[in-house]
């Protein structure tokens, strides 16, 4: 409990520090889904199931908060009719609410990536500098990271007879 009371009490800056900007974005998510179960369930509490329970069918205790419990013909039907839609709509406006709030998160330096295919092995790092400078963009770039594409080590491996039984390539004998 002393945990969740520390995220749900710690800043957005404090969370991004420790978690990143995810953390921030999963926060606010569980924030607005909390708040949509609250409200779903306050509803249902104080509506749904006091109508239900008045229905003239005999069940199990839980079977008469049922809408089972209802006559199909009964005239308070309407009130289930109206509230799904009712429901639908404040899931919609809370999804609205917290894409809403995405656009305004800025882009990390790190969420900026451009990615290059097909560059010879040889280049290194001074190479992919010059290529970025030539096309007047080394104003724009922050960092090089040179990746490299493994699939050729995980054919060797298979080749080799290396893995597990799952196919996850493991060691090469």
């Amino acid at each position: 409990i002393k945990s969740i009371y520390q995220i749900w009490s710690a800043s957005d800056s404090l969370l991004e520090l420790r978690q990143g900007i995810d953390g921030v974005r999963y926060s606010h998510l569980s924030g607005y889904l909390l708040i949509t179960l609250v409200i779903i369930t306050v509803l249902c509490c104080a509506i749904v199931l006091p109508l239900n329970f008045h229905g003239t069918n005999e069940y199990t205790s839980f079977g008469k908060l049922c809408i089972t419990n209802l006559d199909p013909h009964s005239s308070i039907l309407w009130v289930h009719y109206t509230l799904a839609p009712l429901y639908l709509l404040l899931i919609l406006i809370v999804v609205w609410m917290y894409t809403g709030e995405l656009g305004a998160v800025k882009l990390e330096e790190s969420e900026r990536v451009c990615i290059l295919r097909n560059v010879d092995v040889s280049w290194s790092e001074t190479v992919v500098w010059e290529y970025f400078r030539v096309r007047g963009l080394e104003d724009k770039i922050i960092d090089i990271q040179l990746g490299y594409d493994v699939s050729m080590l995980y054919s060797l491996i298979s080749e080799k007879g290396g893995g597990t039984e799952d196919g996850y390539p493991c060691y090469i004998k």
